[in-house]
């Protein structure tokens, strides 16, 4: 069965609604990905600056051991006298 002209006229007038929805979801598709984009260069920048601290304690940390290990070394040779 063939639609008339008029049933087809209907048919795209109420589609019309369903692509005003469209768009605008769409629309707010595109601005949340947009602000997942920008949180996704944030979590990149903090990652890197989390990395670059740990290295920075990392060091910290070892020239503390070796603060440690020359001031028992002092206290052992002053009891040894």
């Amino acid at each position: 069965m063939t639609a008339t002209l008029d049933e087809r006229v209907t048919d795209l007038e109420g589609r019309r609604p369903h692509t005003a929805t469209l768009d605008q979801h769409t629309e707010m598709l595109t601005r949340l990905t947009a602000t997942v984009d920008r949180q996704t260069a944030t979590l990149r920048e903090h990652t890197i600056t989390l990395a670059h601290h740990t290295l920075t304690l990392d060091s910290m940390q070892g020239g503390v051991q070796q603060l440690i290990g020359m001031v028992d070394t002092l206290i052992h040779r002053d009891d040894s006298r």
